[in-house]
C-alpha cells in the first residue's frame, strides 16, 4: 500500500510538471503569434476585437468568453449594439488570470475534485 502512495505522488509530482511546462509553452507561443499578428495588422484592427474574434485568440468557445465577460473578468467597450474587447485588456487577462485559472483547474482534476 505505501508503495501505491508513493507511485501516486510521483505520478502527480510528473503531470504537474507536465502540465506547468506545458502552459508556459502555449502562453509563450501565443504571445509570438500575437506580437507577429500585431505586426501584419493596422493599429486600428489591433486596438479591439469582437468576442468571436477574442474567443478565437483565448483558445476557447465563445460562450465561455461571455461569462467571463459577464462576471467582469475582462472590460468590454460598446460600439453600437455591439462589444468589443481592447486587445490589451485580453492580454493581460490572458497573461494572469487564464493561465491561473487553467493551472487551478489542473490541481483539481490531480487532486480528483473534478
Amino acid at each position: 500500500m505505501a508503495t501505491n502512495i508513493g507511485l501516486d505522488d510521483s505520478i502527480r509530482s510528473i503531470v504537474r510538471e507536465v502540465v506547468r511546462e506545458e502552459i508556459r509553452a502555449a502562453l509563450d507561443e501565443r504571445g509570438r503569434l500575437g506580437a507577429r499578428n500585431a505586426n501584419q495588422r493596422s493599429a486600428a484592427d489591433a486596438s479591439y476585437v469582437s468576442i468571436a474574434r477574442a474567443a478565437q485568440l483565448a483558445a476557447v468557445a465563445p460562450g465561455t468568453l461571455r461569462r467571463w465577460l459577464k462576471e467582469g473578468r475582462i472590460p468590454t467597450h460598446r460600439a453600437g449594439r455591439v462589444y468589443r474587447i481592447a486587445m490589451a485588456d485580453l492580454e493581460t487577462f490572458l497573461r494572469a488570470g487564464c493561465s491561473s485559472l487553467v493551472a487551478k483547474k489542473a490541481r483539481e482534476i490531480l487532486d480528483g475534485r473534478h
